[in-house]
């Protein structure tokens, strides 16, 4: 079980196992990538349950089931969803052990952690892609700046020692491995590799990279973009349009102050598992400037305004007539979802009355 956590490869690292499924067969493992209602994903994430705010999501979906469609693979299985770094719930996680008893002699859980404040920077900028509306899960608040202020709730996350303790408890620290999420720390730099290693696979791997984090542009523009709820074929044109160099960074001074706050937590781990004989991480923050960017400035502005300029300005007479031509698409397909949902809802109900 690879359980995350976001923003540590996990897409890469699912769309790796799609990609190389007769790799995992020469080798007996199968990758499980069945939703509850049977269509198949990339990943597992629907078993954990599905909620606008992150106290509820907390345990796992139908674990009896869930256990169940997964024993049907004909080997060792494979299951992977970054969702399951939010279970903290023991009682949830006691139900899904025992379900997967039935059917497993051993499970193993994988999980990448990273350092803190390298952690909530990728994490919250992820976040915030949906503008203000609704970030995901209502964990991080809504905002256009590279690292939120810290909250005590954001230790249900962030603190390792806390969630994983959890998981070694249920599970046995001993089928616990805890992989550091570094360049440096990973086989040949490579996360999908370094997965594939644990696995005991080491050659022929197709690897992976997708969802990397955006730059300070696309990540500003893009906010601003997602508060308006801008046209999402225009957007993505815009987006593809803008620099994708710089990143949106805090000072070096916020970056280690967030990161002192679970310091601490982070021995008290590794003195349990045992994942390293010194600390945890390095505790270098030359990445960050002293002065930080997050922050517009008037050339910042300007350069993005430019570029926002040449890709509407790029727009051909046919670019305009298909991108309202798919948003009309678009809008005729959401409306036959939401038709057809209330359709099954009024049967439904005929059905209940009869019985």
């Amino acid at each position: 079980m690879h359980i995350g956590q976001h923003k540590t490869g996990s897409s890469s690292i699912q769309d790796a196992l799609i990609k190389n499924s007769l790799l995992l067969r020469e080798n007996n493992l199968y990758f499980f990538s069945k939703k509850p209602n049977g269509d198949i994903d990339g990943s597992t994430n629907e078993w954990v349950d599905q909620s606008w705010h992150y106290e509820n999501i907390n345990q796992i979906r139908n674990p009896e089931e869930f256990a169940l469609q997964a024993s049907k693979l004909p080997g060792n299985v494979i299951i992977s969803a970054e969702s399951f770094s939010w279970v903290d719930n023991i009682a949830s996680l006691e139900l899904f052990k025992k379900n997967l008893n039935f059917y497993f002699k051993n499970v193993i859980i994988i999980v990448y952690i990273r350092r803190q404040d390298k952690q909530i920077i990728s994490h919250y900028q992820e976040e915030t892609k949906g503008g203000v509306h609704q970030p995901p899960y209502n964990f991080y608040p809504s905002g256009n700046t590279s690292i939120p202020p810290y909250e005590k709730y954001f230790d249900k996350y962030l603190d390792y020692y806390y969630r994983l303790s959890r998981w070694g408890d249920v599970f046995g620290d001993q089928n616990i491995t805890i992989r550091i999420f570094e360049k440096n720390e990973l086989y040949k730099n490579d996360v999908v590799l370094d997965f594939f290693k644990i696995l005991g696979i080491y050659e022929n791997i197709i690897s992976s990279r997708i969802n990397e984090s955006w730059s300070f542009q696309q990540t500003k523009v893009g906010f601003l973009m997602s508060n308006i709820r801008m046209n999402k074929y225009l957007k993505k044109i815009i987006h593809i349009n803008l620099d994708h160099n710089s990143k949106l960074m805090p000072s070096s001074k916020e970056a280690k102050k967030f990161y002192t706050i679970y310091k601490q937590s982070n021995q008290l781990l590794n003195n349990r598992f045992r994942i390293k004989k010194n600390n945890i991480y390095d505790e270098d923050f030359s990445m960050y400037s002293e002065s930080g960017n997050d922050k517009w400035t008037e050339d910042s502005a300007n350069e993005a305004i430019s570029n926002i300029l040449k890709a509407i300005n790029n727009l051909k007479a046919k670019d305009i007539i298909i991108i309202a031509l798919r948003t009309k698409l678009l809008f005729l397909k959401n409306k036959f979802k939401f038709l057809f949902s209330i359709k099954r809802k009024k049967n439904s109900y005929r059905d209940s009355e009869k019985l």
